[in-house]
């Protein structure tokens, strides 16, 4: 196992996630740990509420966020 390898590959990952201005917008409305919903974060970011999901599921395979279910609505 190449530990550096690894650690670039996930970097990369990491980068490319946030690299897409949609998903920044989001991770910078997200920073101040109040949660919102995907819509919320939808107007934030400036897209329709499918492509938000799209970035938010993004966003969560690579760890950056996580999604609280509350309610009828998830949380992020």
């Amino acid at each position: 196992m190449n530990v550096a390898h690894d650690t670039d590959d996930a970097v990369s990952r990491i980068a490319t996630a946030i690299g897409e201005p949609a998903r920044t917008r989001i991770l910078y409305c997200l920073l101040d740990g109040h949660a919102r919903t995907s819509t919320e974060l939808a107007i934030v970011a400036n897209v329709t509420p499918s492509t938000a999901s799209v970035h938010l599921s993004r966003l969560k395979t690579e760890k950056l966020i996580k999604v609280l279910a509350q309610g009828k609505a998830s949380l992020l």
